[in-house]
């Protein structure tokens, strides 16, 4: 009967430092990814395509500002707009 209460014991202190721990431990929310549109993928031809249509510019140029400023869709039309 000791051993049992002794194991009992022991089981209960495992589970009590687990829900402790556990009380601890931050909650990690994942992020959203990028909504679609956001970003422009020059590896995508039908979408440098749509893009430089978009923006009035050929494909070269629509890459190159995309080289310059990153893929976001307003850092590229602001570049855009200003070296025209």
């Amino acid at each position: 009967m000791t051993w049992f209460l002794i194991a009992l014991l022991v089981a209960l202190g495992g589970i009590f430092a687990a829900w402790q721990r556990g009380k601890r431990m931050p909650v990690v929310v994942p992020k959203p990814p990028a909504p679609e549109g956001n970003r422009i993928n020059v590896n995508d031809p039908g979408e440098v395509a749509r893009h430089a249509r978009e923006f009035g510019v050929d494909a070269y140029d629509l890459k190159g500002a995309v080289q310059d400023v990153g893929p976001g869709v307003d850092a590229v039309r602001k570049a855009l707009r200003d070296n025209k």
